[in-house]
């Protein structure tokens, strides 16, 4: 009923991260895995409701410290393509 992968584009962190949410990822409760990303990567971010449920969402946020980091992009929502749910997370700097 559900089908899931990860592209990671060759890229080696991206293999672990892909690792992780095919071992770990909710699949019938997709926005699970876009919140928990959320809050990994940005630090200081809390979901406090229990029964919050993401039905899409996009961010845009910078991880790393002054000299070294990269900013993330997230979006999470339909893909008719792909017939259900997408989590993208892109990552631009150095």
């Amino acid at each position: 009923m559900y089908e899931v992968q990860c592209i990671d584009h060759g890229y080696a962190p991206a293999k672990a991260v892909c690792k992780q949410l095919m071992e770990q990822g909710a699949v019938e409760f997709s926005g699970e895995n876009a919140k928990r990303a959320l809050v990994c990567l940005s630090q200081g971010t809390q979901f406090g409701q229990n029964h919050l449920q993401l039905e899409q969402a996009e961010f845009s946020f910078y991880f790393g410290t002054e000299q070294r980091g990269s900013n993330i992009t997230m979006q999470f929502q339909q893909d008719p393509k792909m017939g259900g749910m997408v989590l993208s997370i892109t990552a631009e700097g150095y």
